[in-house]
């Protein structure tokens, strides 16, 4: 099957087939096979299969031939990292598609940033996996790539000495300068530090400029300094609790 996505020419009925019956390899192949042509129903299946796959969304994204329901589909149901990684590569031609689509989408996903959490699992969760040493760097970088907002923010709070409930209110501040704070304070490394972000300004693009402010702001901040900052924010948010 994967050869035969690679081919030239193919027709809508014969991607029906190949979506339905084909693994990632073969859903990654057609995509990016300009020579294929779709059914709205192919589309919309590699779409939902995009959804935590962000080579597949990429190539998507770029065709010429997705109707703008299955564009939103796309942006829609990605997850958090998927999306922002998403809105970094959107051809020049799309952005403006991309952006209207996004400003349909842009109230749910604003309320479901803006809803409560309740980090009494992934407290639990994350707990458990540090008493097992099985709490890491890349066990918190799965945590971001799965989309798991609780689990990433208990496991950044553990790190760096904090409440979680500290920590998930940096997320929401305007300015990343409080996160990035925490995450020098934890030891974690830009690659990480840089995941965290686009988690964080999940629903609209982070910009490769404020990417690039972010990492020259974490690379000259200091461990000492950092943990000095987050002691500092900590006896705050602790006045604030008594006041």
């Amino acid at each position: 099957m994967l050869a035969i996505s690679g081919r030239s020419s193919l027709s809508a009925t014969l991607t029906d087939v190949l979506v339905e019956r084909g693994n990632q390899q073969v859903s990654r192949k057609l995509a990016g096979n300009s020579g294929a042509r779709f059914s709205e129903w192919g589309l919309s299946s590699l779409a939902e299969r995009a959804a935590d796959d962000s080579e597949l969304a990429e190539m998507l994204i770029s065709r010429n031939d997705m109707p703008v329901p299955v564009l939103q589909q796309l942006v829609g149901r990605a997850t958090d990292i998927v999306r922002s990684r998403l809105l970094t590569c959107i051809p020049p031609e799309k952005s403006d598609q991309v952006q209207q689509v996004l400003m349909g989408i842009s109230s749910k996903i604003k309320y479901r940033a803006e809803e409560p959490r309740d980090f009494r699992m992934s407290d639990s969760v994350v707990k458990e996996l540090n008493k097992n040493g099985k709490l890491n760097e890349e066990t918190l970088l799965e945590f971001i790539t799965a989309g798991k907002v609780e689990e990433t923010l208990s496991t950044l709070a553990l790190f760096c000495g904090a409440p979680v409930e500290v920590i998930a209110r940096l997320t929401k501040n305007v300015g990343p300068e409080g996160l990035i704070t925490a995450c020098k304070a934890a030891r974690l490394a830009w690659t990480t530090v840089s995941a965290i972000l686009k988690m964080r300004f999940a629903g609209h693009m982070v910009s490769e400029q404020e990417l690039g402010d972010a990492k020259r702001t974490f690379l000259a901040l200091s461990q000492a300094a950092a943990q000095r900052t987050l002691r500092f924010m900590l006896l705050h948010a602790n006045e604030m609790k008594t006041a």
